[in-house]
């Protein structure tokens, strides 16, 4: 299959199963007039092509397949053609690197090889490059970026009996990582992988910078009321609620103290896109459910305080999906003794891999 380009486009590329798919978003993109959306093929290993615009910016083309055995998938730009070769064969080493660019030259998309639908995708705001980007491998598997809230010199919140919530947060990422590994296959970076400090922007740039496709951050959380216990998960959003509000001013820390609220609100806003907040809340909701849910079974008086919004700056530079799980309160006694034990904390990062995991696999309905 041959994709021609009218001009730059930078797109991602990724391979899904249960249906076996591949699919391409190119970004800042927009269908012609007159295309065809749904294209049959009908070849041993491709029962067709789907086009649709994925949001307002972007476009998606996926290749439904119809045979994955000893299949092999080369992708790599050709002058101004994407070029997508399915194969029993070996394939030479072409495969491309996620978000790369295909150089220009003055024509429009189509799909060749006895395909006569076209299919025209008109530029928008990519701008033109004349170089071909380095062959790596295609991403085989979901990208899970895992931030272990606070660390070194920052302690993040205290239990009366002394329990740190920077301890906390990292056994329960390192659990997490594994079980996201070996379990389900997924690929894991970690923010932090011991008791470091590191800027609550940096923690972004990590997952921006490794193309993460699922952000989640992990905390425990406080009160000054010591009765005050629960689980809850958190979508960046306004936070009108005065607990919502509270717990973000915790966590951000310092960022905010100089920044009243309704700054704060405008500046979150301008930089997070429906779709990324619609995922996030779907996200947030799949978690919140699996921990409530699943943790209820084994353990008493487990609180549901429910999926919110907050205005958590872990959260706002983040481009994938990402949430941020307050898995209790160091601050109640009962959670500060739960959150002690080895099995408490494998359990909370087994159902947190679930939720993420049940995600993954409902995300992207149109495919």
């Amino acid at each position: 299959m041959v994709v021609h380009i009218s001009n730059a486009v930078s797109f991602t590329q990724r391979r899904l199963s249960n249906p076996e798919r591949v699919y391409f978003n190119f970004k800042d993109t927009q269908i012609g007039r007159n295309v065809a959306k749904n294209i049959k093929i009908g070849s041993p290993f491709l029962k067709g092509l789907r086009l649709s615009e994925f949001d307002e910016k972007n476009t998606r083309l996926v290749f439904d397949l119809s045979k994955t055995s000893n299949l092999k998938i080369g992708v790599w730009p050709d002058g101004s053609k994407l070029i997508v070769e399915l194969s029993n064969k070996n394939l030479p080493v072409s495969e491309v690197a996620s978000k790369s660019k295909i150089s220009t030259t003055p024509t429009i998309i189509k799909v060749s090889k006895k395909v006569k639908n076209k299919v025209t995708i008109r530029k928008k705001i990519v701008k033109a490059s004349a170089k071909r980007s380095s062959p790596v491998s295609i991403k085989k598997s979901p990208l899970i970026v895992v931030d272990a809230g606070h660390g070194g010199k920052d302690y993040g919140a205290k239990g009366h009996n002394g329990l740190k919530e920077k301890e906390v947060n990292l056994a329960i990422a390192l659990r997490l990582k594994k079980i996201l590994q070996s379990r389900y296959k997924y690929r894991v970076i970690l923010t932090r992988k011991n008791d470091t400090f590191i800027s609550l922007p940096g923690r972004g740039e990590i997952a921006n910078d490794n193309n993460g496709d699922v952000f989640v951050s992990i905390h425990a959380n406080a009160a000054p009321r010591r009765g005050a216990h629960g689980i809850e998960t958190y979508y960046l959003g306004s936070g009108h609620s005065e607990e919502a509000k509270a717990t973000a001013a915790r966590e951000n820390g310092k960022l905010v103290r100089s920044v009243n609220d309704d700054q704060t609100q405008e500046i979150l806003a301008s930089m997070i896109s429906t779709t990324k907040i619609n995922n996030s809340s779907r996200l947030a909701s799949n978690i919140q459910h699996e921990l409530v849910h699943s943790m209820r079974k084994k353990y008493s008086g487990v609180k549901d305080l429910g999926v919110k919004e907050g205005p958590f700056f872990v959260l706002h530079d983040t481009n994938m999906a990402s949430v941020l799980v307050e898995v209790g309160f160091v601050t109640n006694s009962k959670e500060e003794r739960r959150l002690k034990q080895s099995a408490y904390l494998d359990n909370l990062a087994s159902f947190i891999a679930k939720g993420i995991s049940k995600f993954i696999h409902s995300n992207d309905p149109m495919i």
